[in-house]
């Protein structure tokens, strides 16, 4: 995994022991992954917050989780490293219509992160990207 001098992340994948699957274009597998840091997540959740940004995009101490909305109080995130690895947890009281919380990214390797945020609402996922 790096991040290029064009702001993209790129993640090597490895070919599962069978060279043969660099050529298939079915699968990932023997391929480099090119990501880009401002696009956002697909996910399928119908009910989610008003908005909700993570910033700076890509972060390297401290990375802001930015809500709006007026109907959830309770919102519990977890951010999981791209193998799946779960590294932090937090539970935030939204109190405010607009409200911020700070997430320590700093002793987080450099790489993809998914945050999953579950609230009242339903649940939705963002991505972050830790340089």
């Amino acid at each position: 995994m790096v991040f290029g001098s064009d702001g993209k992340l790129y993640i090597a994948v490895g070919d599962g022991a069978n060279p043969q699957t660099g050529q298939d274009l079915n699968t990932t597998l023997g391929k480099v992954l090119r990501l880009y840091p401002d696009a956002p997540v697909a996910t399928s959740d119908a009910d989610k917050l008003e908005e909700v940004r993570i910033m700076p995009q890509p972060a390297s101490n401290m990375a802001t989780l930015w809500i709006k909305n007026e109907g959830t109080r309770m919102i519990r995130a977890r951010l999981h490293h791209i193998n799946g690895q779960e590294v932090w947890r937090g539970l935030f009281q939204h109190t405010q219509p607009m409200s911020s919380h700070n997430i320590q990214v700093s002793q987080l390797p450099a790489g993809l992160y998914i945050l999953q945020l579950q609230h009242n609402l339903g649940q939705q996922s963002l991505k972050l990207l830790v340089k």
